[in-house]
């Protein structure tokens, strides 16, 4: 039977207990490995490939007032999911780590083995959010989601993004090239006013959708579909 692949994470985080806290959390799980622990976007940029990680945790204090600018930048120089990790969340700072790239936002009081599993999920081309951040991020939009405007593939593409797929495994799901898979991504993004497939995810979680679009979608396949993770903090 074959080992795991190891998920080599890189943390950054202005405070050095919170890289120890990590790295002594992460020693009981074989699978998980932290290789870096930076302070800063600077030193960031510069372990993050020297150590091949991963999967990095990113406090967003490290990188600045201008935090949403310094994700991008870290996005496209690592080209690994970036989860943010912090103290507190408010709604538009959640909206603006998801417009820049973030994969995920965790608070750091998750329990170590929910953050784990998160970390494994990230890995495996999921999102993760901590319900906490679901519950605040999406309670504050004034308007329901245009869920009832979607087409019915519209929805089958949807829940499959719900269940962390990627556009080439969607298309081969549904039988579609991975063009028209990206004009489908487009139509929903337009019609739920969101900006990235996380957002969109984030989106149908908050608002109960994703059972009502899993029902309607079964009938495309026969593969089990992934689950997107939830971080529980409790």
């Amino acid at each position: 039977m074959a080992e795991p692949t190891t998920i080599r994470i890189l943390t950054i985080d202005p405070l050095p207990l919170v890289h120890a806290g990590v790295r002594q959390l992460l020693a009981a799980f074989p699978d998980l490995q932290l290789v870096g622990e930076a302070f800063d976007l600077h030193v960031a940029l510069r372990l993050g490939p020297a150590r091949a990680a991963t999967v990095a945790l990113v406090e967003i204090d490290a990188l600045g007032p201008e935090w949403p600018a310094a994700l991008r930048r870290l996005l496209e120089a690592l080209c690994i999911p970036l989860v943010v990790f912090t103290l507190e969340a408010d709604a538009e700072g959640v909206r603006e780590a998801l417009r820049a790239g973030a994969r995920g936002y965790l608070l750091k009081n998750t329990r170590p083995l929910a953050l784990a599993q998160a970390l494994r999920s990230i890995a495996a081309g999921q999102q993760v959010f901590a319900p906490e951040v679901l519950g605040i991020t999406f309670s504050a939009q004034p308007r329901e989601p245009g869920v009832e405007t979607l087409t019915r593939r519209e929805r089958e593409v949807l829940a499959l993004l719900a269940h962390g797929l990627s556009n080439n495994e969607i298309g081969a799901r549904l039988c579609v090239s991975r063009a028209t898979v990206k004009f489908h991504c487009g139509q929903i993004f337009a019609k739920l006013g969101v900006q990235s497939r996380s957002q969109a995810v984030a989106l149908a979680y908050s608002h109960n959708l994703v059972p009502r679009l899993i029902a309607e979608a079964e009938p495309v396949g026969q593969r089990p579909l992934r689950g997107t993770a939830r971080a529980r903090s409790a």
